[in-house]
This record gives structure tokens, C-alpha cells and sequence, in this order.
């Protein structure tokens, strides 16, 4: 990535011109591009299943991303939030009695964004809920928590639901099977194996009925039903996450999944 450029006027009304920070659903366009990320930093490009567009994420975004995605309440999720009202927090600022960043170059008035805008359905209702992802570290450096105290604010006078998320919310096991679930929701044609959509669905139901009421490993059923199939037992595997993903088959994410052990009790509808 290259020199972050100074921030200037022009570039904020080109911004709102090219619809940043704005829609959404699939239309949504995020406030920050790649070139506004520290070269620090890993940018994560994770398909959006819900909206239907990329993602462009640090790690830790990533993580609770997942968690947000995976809940069937969320219907959008927009990244790189911008709080665009500039007057409400220059005047935020300035009854906190603290200086508003502004760039250092041109003093223009930076825009704050803020991690997530979720949309949820809450008894049949739509809600807005904001969330702001940092490391917990981050929240000892003076400067940083004045933006956080500035953002709470702004949504707090909002009546919107406003937190912080961290590392230390994050319940590892979880992202770890969501992380190795996630692109499996939706069945393709397996080119590689020469399967067509259609027969994997025959095959992924017919791994579903014997998971529930076989006493096997999951290793040692994918590749009894490789033989009968004549494909390979990773084709099962690839089914079987898919099945969880797409929340056909259901079990307790917060543990390990072991495919050596049977899996029957484990698994429902």
C-alpha cells in the first residue's frame, strides 16, 4: 500500500460522490478503502454470504464478523461505518472539551467510522446496532479512547445501541469452526471431481441420514460412502460441512468437531 495522501475537502465530497459510506444490503459502499489501512495491517477479503459483496476486514473484524454473519437475526451487515454529521461532533468535541482529529496537512476534519452498522430483526422490527472493534491494548492510549467517547456519544444521543468489541469477546472455538465453515453454505459443481450440483445434493442427504443414525466416525463414513459413490471420502467431508453450514444438520460449535469419533447424539435437525 502506498503513501496515505493528506485529506482534503475534495476528497471528502468525492467520497460522498462516489456513494461511500452509503446504501445498503449489496449497494452498501464501505467508508474505508484499501489504501486507508495501516501497512501493518492484514486486509481479510471475505465474501459476503448476507450481502452479497466483498469485505474488506482486519483480523480481528474478521473474527466477529463471522459471529455476526452466523446469527440468523443479522440481515446486513455494513463495514466502515462513517458518521458523516460533522457539526454534531464538532460540537461533541467540543463540549468534552477535547480536540477533534483533524489532518495534520490540510487541518480538514476527519470523518470517524465505526466498525459495523448491523441491521437485526427484534421481534418482527428492524434495529440498528453499532459496534466498534479494537484491541483491547488500544484502550489504554488516551487519543484513541477520545474518539471511542466522541462515537458513543454521537449514537447515544441517537438512541442507538453503541459497544466496543474485542479480542476478549471473542469465543475462540466458535470462529475456529466458523472460519472452517464458512464458504461451504452454498453447494457448487465440484470441477474437480467432475459432480454436478444435483448429485451432490443426493449425496449430502444421504450423509445426513446416516449421521444421524449410524454409530460411525465421520472420517470412516465418508469413506464408506466414497466407495458406494466411487468419488473420493473428501468429497463427504466438503458435504458435511456444508451441512452445517447451511444449518441442515446441527451441533454444538463451541466444542471441537473430532471426524475420528462418532458424532451420533451429537448432531440434529
Amino acid at each position: 500500500m502506498g503513501r496515505k495522501t493528506p485529506w482534503t475537502l475534495n476528497k471528502y465530497h468525492r467520497y460522498l460522490k462516489e456513494g461511500l459510506g452509503q446504501g445498503e444490503g449489496k449497494d452498501y459502499k464501505p467508508w474505508k478503502k484499501v489504501s486507508d489501512f495501516s501497512s501493518k495491517q492484514t486486509i481479510n477479503r471475505i465474501p459476503g454470504i448476507k450481502t452479497n459483496r466483498i469485505h474488506l476486514l482486519s483480523t480481528l473484524e474478521y473474527q466477529h464478523f463471522l459471529l455476526l454473519d452466523w446469527d440468523d437475526s443479522i440481515i446486513d451487515i455494513r463495514e466502515h461505518f462513517p458518521i458523516l454529521n460533522l457539526i454534531e461532533v464538532l460540537a461533541i468535541a467540543d463540549n468534552l472539551n477535547v480536540q477533534y482529529p483533524r489532518d495534520r496537512v490540510t487541518q480538514v476534519p476527519k470523518i470517524l467510522t465505526s466498525s459495523f452498522c448491523i441491521t437485526k430483526m427484534v421481534e418482527g422490527k428492524r434495529k440498528t446496532i453499532i459496534r466498534t472493534v479494537r484491541h483491547s491494548n488500544t484502550l489504554k492510549i488516551r487519543w484513541k479512547l477520545i474518539l471511542l467517547e466522541i462515537e458513543r456519544v454521537y449514537y447515544k444521543r441517537l438512541g442507538i445501541d453503541w459497544a466496543i468489541l474485542t479480542e476478549q469477546n471473542i469465543p475462540k472455538q466458535l470462529v475456529d469452526n466458523l472460519q472452517e465453515l464458512y464458504t461451504h453454505k452454498e453447494l457448487e459443481d465440484l470441477h474437480e471431481f467432475d459432480i454436478k450440483k444435483d448429485q451432490l445434493i443426493i449425496m449430502s442427504q444421504r450423509l445426513k441420514s446416516n449421521l444421524l443414525k449410524e454409530k460411525m466416525s465421520l472420517l470412516d463414513m465418508s469413506i464408506g460412502l466414497g466407495n458406494e459413490f466411487g468419488v473420493e471420502s473428501g468429497v463427504f467431508l466438503y458435504l458435511f460441512k456444508h451441512l452445517l453450514a447451511s444449518k441442515q444438520l446441527k451441533i454444538n460449535l463451541n466444542e471441537p468437531i473430532d471426524k475420528r469419533t462418532s458424532l451420533l447424539g451429537k448432531l440434529s435437525e
